[in-house]
C-alpha cells in the first residue's frame, strides 16, 4: 500500500436561504478551516516481540508518528527491527515505532520476514534429497529455470535469507536458486540419522559433514524462534545430543541450548 496523505473535507448541507443569509468571509473562513484539518490519528502499544522488515531498498527514519520530520538515517533493505507502537489513521496504517523518537512508514516494513528475501557470502556444498528432483528459481523473477536430479550435488557461494536471517535458499550458479526444502548438507544415504528426525531422542552427535569431513560446522543458538550464529564445533568432535527441534522447516539436534542441522554428522542413540 502506498503512503499517501490524506485530509478530511468537512461539508455543510445548507439550504439555498441559509446560504444566502450567510456573509460571504464566513463561509470562506470556514472553508479554509474544514481543508486544513489534519487527519486524526491513534497509537497502539504491540505485543512483545513484534518485529517489522524493511520492503524497499531503504526506509527512512521520521522523529515523529506523522512521518512529518527525516532523521537523515535509513534503514536498509531485509533488516528487522523491534517495533513498540502502531500509529493508524482513518484509512489505515501510518507508521511504526521502533524505538525513541524514531519512526518508519507502515508502506515502508512488513510484518512478515518470509516476504522479505535478501542475499549474503556464504560457502557449502548441498545435495538434491527431493527424490523427485528440485527445480531452481531465477532471482531476478522467481520464475523456474532448471531442474536438478536428486542425490547431485551442488556448490554455493551466496544464499537468500528472510528478514529473520534464516537460510531460505542457495545460489547453484548466478541465477539458479535451491530452495533449502529441497536440499540437505549431505549427500542422501551417506549418514545414519534416520529418515524420521522427528524421532531421534537422546544421543551422541558426532560432527561429520559428508561433503568434506574435516571442516567445521556452524552451530546455532535459538532466540524467539530465531536462529542466530554462535561459533563452530570442530570435525570429528562428540556432543551429548538431548533430542531434535524443528526450526523453519529444517530438523537439528538441540545440544543443551546450541543447535546443528541433524544432517551435518551421525548419531548414536543412548544406551
Amino acid at each position: 500500500m502506498k503512503l499517501s496523505k490524506h485530509v478530511l473535507l468537512a461539508a455543510t448541507l445548507l439550504s439555498s436561504v441559509a446560504l444566502a443569509a450567510a456573509p460571504l468571509a464566513a463561509t470562506s473562513q470556514a472553508a479554509t478551516s474544514a481543508v486544513t484539518t489534519a487527519p486524526k490519528t491513534q497509537s497502539e502499544a504491540l505485543p512483545n516481540p513484534t518485529a517489522v522488515y524493511v520492503k524497499q531498498a531503504s526506509a527512512p527514519v521520521y522523529s515523529d508518528a506523522q512521518l512529518t520530520k527525516k532523521t537523515g538515517r535509513t534503514l536498509s533493505f531485509g533488516s528487522g527491527w523491534r517495533a513498540f507502537t502502531k500509529t493508524t489513521t482513518a484509512s489505515g496504517d501510518l507508521s511504526y515505532n521502533v524505538g525513541g523518537n524514531q519512526y518508519v512508514a507502515a508502506a515502508d516494513v512488513t510484518t512478515d520476514p518470509n516476504s522479505v528475501s535478501t542475499v549474503q557470502k556464504q560457502n557449502g556444498v548441498v545435495y538434491v534429497a527431493n527424490k523427485a528432483g528440485a527445480d531452481t528459481y531465477s532471482w531476478k523473477t522467481g520464475k523456474v529455470n532448471g531442474h536438478l536430479a536428486y542425490g547431485t550435488g551442488w556448490r554455493y557461494g551466496t544464499v537468500t535469507t528472510n528478514g529473520t536471517t534464516r537460510v531460505t535458499g542457495y545460489f547453484v550458479s548466478s541465477d539458479q536458486i535451491l530452495q533449502v526444502e529441497d536440499v540437505t548438507g549431505a549427500k542422501p544415504g551417506s549418514t545414519n540419522t534416520t529418515t524420521d528426525p522427528s524421532k531421534l531422542g537422546r544421543g551422541v552427535f558426532t560432527v561429520r559433514y559428508a561433503a568434506h569431513p574435516s571442516w567445521s560446522i556452524a552451530k546455532y543458538t535459538l532466540s524467539n524462534g530465531t536462529l542466530k550464529y554462535a561459533g563452530s564445533l570442530p570435525a570429528g568432535s562428540r556432543w551429548l545430543a538431548y533430542g531434535t527441534m524443528q526450526i523453519g522447516g529444517q530438523y537439528y539436534f538441540d545440544l543443551g541450548g546450541q543447535f546443528v542441522p541433524v544432517t551435518y554428522g551421525t548419531f548414536a542413540p543412548a544406551k
